[in-house]
């Protein structure tokens, strides 16, 4: 929706003009006026000493000299009636006195007379009142600008005047928040989880407090001497409105919060605005994309102006020239990682700036992953940087606790997925991730490792490219060619074991995937999608390296070549994930399990229970295997576990006292049975077992890791019937 002056009648813009009081009229109307004419200085001289102007400005020369110009200004109309002569009297004295003093010019103190006497009238200035003013001030540096002349300079230069006149609130307010509780607008949770259970993350069902945090360097001094010294800043989000900066940077990792922090800002200025219309400040709500997308001509305010109307649908504005100039303004722009060149970020950000310039007063946050062009554009140095700081378990907590009481998810899982993500120690937490595991809560504990890697498959998709395509930012190389290369390149560096990569090696290795499948591309342009705006990654100096092991771990699996490969690593713990991502690539991979086994119990004890938990996870991941081989090779795992158990704990495990090592026992193993198998099987097994004659300490043992099978399968009432039948010589068993 375009501003257009003309949409508002001559009569309400002369109305407006006369509501105003004499220091509203100048300070509101005149000096923004001439000051975007072009005119510097602006200087406010009303008092004492005053001198016959209110204000006075000044113009640029071709000679770099400048011109002074005094301004007087008046409200209502000027006309030689009985009643105003009393008025003009006085305007005349002034305009006497203001052509005849010096002033002092604030650039080279050097003291000059007005060329320019200037009468500014809110109203009308008839005929009659200007002959007399000519006649009585006889100074050929007199001129009048009444409404006549300011209304058409004020459409064609300061148009954002007039959309305060019939400013809309209340249905702004509402609106907005009615906009920012329709998760279906942010994209934050939009598609992870049932439409019908979700709601923004933003609104108060669904907000968990971030966090923001910065160090700043504080001057003390120290044996005489000045030194600075770093103090680190942590706060709520909300907080920052309250901070004296009004240009701010909130920087954040992708899925950190940025969007969501902006939105809850923009929330909670909309709730105060409807609980107290006469205390307000109005948030508008834009993405940098689209400021990019508008015309190169609209000023920021117009483009906040048309959002405004835009989210009430109306063609009236919901703020003014006031709010503007008091401060009672907050733009809060998401993304400036999402403007893809540095030409269109610096008119962005030239656009802030002109902004920033013209309402001093009024607070502007932006929001961008932490890229290097934030380095290289002069105006981010302008803008005072926070970051936004990862989240606790204490507020995942809170984040699965919304979703229980939306009923997109049950306590069960949340208690679930709180245990996998403190297993999952040394990644950092931020809601998305959170949300994604919320999203593949319909498990228990049984199949968790199947559907890590599910999670896992999400989560790196999202990074990759869904996510930014479902933010509207389009990306040159779709999400699964990344995805193929990033397997390739984390499998050569599980390989050779190592954590981290020469920049140049990476490039060196995009460069040959691509060529030997084919494909030209744009080498930088591929790694600026994988390293940047993935978030994958950590840039450290000249290297680069997976921001979490589990995440080399999950594409080095799922680039493990053949099951001939997987017999000469199955023993080594260092690949034991990634095997078990390998096979939640590779489900029906029966013939893969099955070669594993056939290497078990030929090796050391220790690589032979090493070999034995990984195939039980491995089994749990490769869900489409069927059940007759799935019996056969549970079989398989529990007999591997459960061998040279004593042995195991006595020479092998680490502990001061037996009983920790057996509990360590029991702890690296506890997981690898947890297959839903035993419950609809439980008989056969058995039986199967017992026809091998086993001694009684291989019985004993064996039914404990059944039991041990049933429990982290959530088949408790089958455990249950074990336990009461199970009479071990081994207390350590009970």
């Amino acid at each position: 929706m375009e501003i257009k002056p003309e949409t508002i009648s001559r009569f309400k813009k002369e109305k407006y003009l006369r509501s105003l009081s004499e220091d509203d009229f100048r300070d509101q109307v005149i000096r923004p006026l001439f000051l975007r004419l072009g005119f510097g200085d602006g200087r406010d001289l009303c008092g004492p000493q005053e001198k016959g102007k209110d204000t006075v400005f000044t113009l640029a020369t071709p000679l770099e000299t400048y011109d002074l110009y005094a301004v007087q200004t008046k409200i209502g109309s000027l006309n030689m009636a009985k009643g105003p002569r009393q008025s003009i009297v006085e305007t005349t004295t002034q305009l006497k006195t203001a052509a005849n003093t010096k002033i002092i010019l604030i650039k080279n103190k050097e003291k000059k007379y007005p060329i320019k006497v200037i009468l500014c009238v809110s109203g009308k200035i008839n005929d009659s009142a200007k002959d007399f003013l000519v006649e009585e001030v006889k100074d050929s540096k007199l001129e009048f600008m009444d409404s006549d002349e300011i209304i058409p300079l004020i459409d064609k230069h300061f148009p954002e005047l007039w959309f305060g006149i019939d400013a809309e609130l209340m249905p702004y307010f509402r609106s907005l928040k009615k906009n920012v509780e329709d998760i279906s607008s942010s994209n934050l949770n939009y598609g992870l989880l049932p439409r019908s259970d979700s709601v923004d993350a933003a609104s108060d069902d669904m907000f968990v407090q971030l966090r923001l945090h910065r160090t700043l360097l504080t001057l003390k001094k120290s044996g005489g001497k000045i030194i600075h010294e770093p103090k680190f800043e942590e706060f709520p989000l909300t907080g920052i409105m309250s901070k004296k900066e009004k240009l701010i940077l909130i920087q954040g990792e992708a899925g950190s919060g940025k969007s969501t922090a902006l939105r809850r800002i923009a929330y909670i200025l909309a709730n105060k605005g409807i609980k107290d219309v006469n205390e307000y400040v109005v948030p508008v709500l834009l993405r940098s994309v689209d400021i990019r997308l508008r015309d190169g001509s609209h000023s920021l305010v117009e483009i906040c102006l048309e959002e405004t109307k835009r989210i009430t649908n109306s063609s009236s504005s919901s703020f003014g020239t006031k709010e503007l100039n008091d401060g009672g303004v907050v733009i809060l722009i998401d993304a400036l990682d999402e403007i893809a060149t540095d030409i269109e970020r610096e008119n962005i950000l030239n656009k802030i700036i002109e902004f920033h310039n013209d309402y001093p007063n009024c607070k502007l946050i932006m929001t961008s992953r932490n890229y290097s062009f934030l380095t290289k554009i002069e105006a981010v140095k302008k803008f005072s940087v926070f970051n936004i700081s990862p989240i606790s378990y204490k507020e995942v907590d809170q984040i699965l606790k919304r979703f229980e009481k939306k009923q997109a998810l049950t306590k069960e899982n949340s208690k679930e997925i709180m245990r996998r993500l403190q297993e999952i120690h040394g990644m950092e937490l931020n809601p998305l991730l959170v949300t994604i595991f919320a999203a593949t809560s319909d498990y228990n504990r049984k199949d968790i490792p199947a559907n890590i890697t599910e999670l896992f498959k999400k989560f790196t998709e999202m990074m990759l490219g869904r996510w930014d395509e479902e933010k509207g930012l389009s990306q040159q190389f779709h999400a699964p060619l990344k995805d193929f290369i990033l397997c390739q390149i984390a499998f050569d560096m599980h390989r050779r074991k190592i954590t981290h990569m020469e920049l140049t090696e990476f490039e060196s290795i995009l460069e040959r995937e691509l060529s030997t499948r084919g494909h030209t591309a744009d080498i930088e342009q591929l790694k600026d999608e994988i390293l940047s705006r993935s978030n994958l990654f950590r840039i450290i100096q000249n290297r680069i390296e997976f921001r979490h092991h589990l995440l080399q771990e999950f594409f080095a699996g799922r680039g493990i070549p053949s099951t001939e490969y997987l017999k000469s690593i199955v023993y080594d713990l260092w690949w034991q994930r990634a095997i078990v991502f390998y096979f939640g690539e590779n489900p029906d991979d029966s013939a893969g399990l099955k070669d594993i086994v056939k290497f078990l119990n030929i090796s050391s004890l220790e690589d032979n229970f090493t070999a034995s938990l990984t195939l039980g996870l491995a089994l749990q991941a490769a869900y489409l295997v069927i059940t007759e081989d799935k019996i056969e090779l549970f079989d398989k795992v529990v007999k591997g576990i459960a061998a040279g158990k004593e042995e195991m704990i006595e020479r092998v495990l680490k502990g001061k006292y037996p009983l920790t090592k057996f509990i360590t026992y029991y702890l690296l193993g506890r997981d690898s049975v947890a297959c839903s198998i035993i419950e609809s099987n439980l008989e056969k097994l058995i039986e199967q077992f017992k026809l091998l004659d086993p001694s009684v300490e291989e019985e004993e043992i064996f039914i404990f890791w059944i039991i041990i099978g049933l429990i982290e399968s959530d088949a408790i009432s089958l455990a249950e019937q074990l336990i009461r039948k199970y009479r071990p010589k081994d207390n350590r068993l009970l």
